[in-house]
């Protein structure tokens, strides 16, 4: 679980929910707001009910949230200031972790260069990352 200080609250999660941009993956789409200040990234995840049943969502989530903050995303300056809700796409489930945090690298670049009054943008890969071992 994210540090209390790095989740978005539920005013939060409506304000970007509605005013957002859309930056489309493959993986997983984000929709991330500018705020004022530049404090750490403000992050949630949401996994779709066609993902499975409660305990198959509640394990994509985990997965995919480590990889989030194991990755360069939440450790460089790529989401300083920003709120951003992760949507994962249920077709992509299956995905492999090394996948997941170059999905994660590429959508927080994409947010880094966005500016305020632009909308969002298409997908373009980056170079492949070292891939991170679960046990």
């Amino acid at each position: 679980m994210l540090p209390r200080d790095e989740r978005l609250t539920s005013a939060e999660f409506s304000s970007v929910w509605e005013g957002g941009k859309p930056i489309r993956h493959p993986l997983l789409t984000a929709r991330a707001l500018r705020r004022e200040d530049l404090l750490a990234a403000r992050c949630a995840f949401v996994v779709p009910r066609k993902s499975g049943k409660a305990c198959v969502r509640n394990k994509l989530r985990r997965r995919v949230r480590e990889c989030f903050r194991l990755g360069a995303a939440r450790q460089g300056e790529f989401l300083r200031g920003q709120n951003v809700i992760f949507l994962i796409n249920a077709a992509r489930a299956g995905a492999t972790t090394e996948e997941w945090t170059r999905a994660f690298d590429d959508v927080a670049r994409r947010i880094a260069r966005q500016t305020p009054g632009e909308g969002g943008d298409s997908f373009q890969p980056l170079q492949p990352v070292a891939p991170i071992n679960f046990p």
